[in-house]
């Protein structure tokens, strides 16, 4: 049975401008799904806000007797160690709530101008997007919580690239030919 649109409402969100890494848009993940984690800016209040109210609206639609305050969810503050294995998270974190978002399904993908976007390789870690996402509980094993899941991305404009690997156009300049020494081959 499908969820009255009423209690989905309360669980979607719309974020205002975050920057993606771990994008996995194109092709599933290895854990065969499409994923993109988040950084939002801890200074995007209105979207925090709207993540929090989101994520207590699934606690409660699940839970309603349980504290929304004491669920577990998926968005973690990355000026504090990964709750996964206690290590820092990456300096680009820093400043930012974190969360990884994940669809079955690829995103729907689109430009700036609302205008789909084709070319999903000119998508990447370090480039800022906006995203559509619904939360829902988990229950896995006795692991309960709030996680959010993917329903649609807007891609803004170009990062800095976060996967650690320099951009061609930025490691080579132009070769000249005549430079070159043939006698030492």
């Amino acid at each position: 049975m499908a969820e009255p649109a009423r209690k989905l409402n309360q669980t979607r969100v719309v974020t205002g401008k975050c920057r993606a890494s771990y994008v996995y848009i194109k092709e599933p993940n290895d854990r065969g799904k499409y994923s993109i984690t988040l950084l939002i800016p801890k200074s995007d209040k209105e979207t925090l806000g709207k993540i929090k109210a989101a994520q207590q609206a699934a606690s409660l639609n699940t839970w309603p007797n349980k504290d929304p305050s004491k669920t577990k969810t998926t968005l973690h503050d990355g000026d504090e160690p990964r709750p996964s294995d206690g290590e820092d998270y990456g300096p680009e974190c820093k400043g930012h709530m974190v969360i990884s978002v994940t669809s079955k399904s690829r995103p729907g993908i689109v430009d700036k101008q609302g205008e789909t976007l084709f070319d999903l390789d000119d998508f990447q870690s370090g480039d800022y997007c906006r995203a559509s996402i619904t939360f829902k509980t988990f229950d896995v094993d006795g692991n309960k919580g709030v996680t959010g899941y993917l329903n649609n991305l807007q891609y803004l404009h170009k990062g800095e690239p976060l996967n650690g690997r320099n951009r061609a156009e930025d490691e080579f300049g132009e070769w000249d030919d005549g430079a070159d020494n043939d006698s030492a081959w």
